[in-house]
């Protein structure tokens, strides 16, 4: 019995991480900019200075896996 539980909870954790990285992956692909979103949901201006910055504070210039390595460290200590 203590098998079939350990054999059920190990696909249980292959499923949740892949459940996680298409979750990630349908946001990183969607068409819309979230520093544009940002920016116009605070009522800035188009400044290219000012989104290459907020892209590098938020890591959104970083490759895909490196930006869901960030996310699921934080989805694992709660952020």
């Amino acid at each position: 019995m203590g098998k079939y539980i350990a054999k059920r909870l190990g696909a249980l954790v292959i499923i949740l991480i892949g459940l996680s990285f298409l979750t990630f992956s349908l946001t990183y692909i969607l068409p819309s900019d979230p520093v544009q979103q940002l920016i116009e949901s605070m009522g800035g201006s188009h400044d290219p200075v000012v989104m290459e910055k907020i892209q590098d504070e938020y890591g959104l210039d970083r490759p895909f896996i490196e930006q869901y390595t960030d996310w699921m460290i934080g989805v694992l200590h709660g952020d």
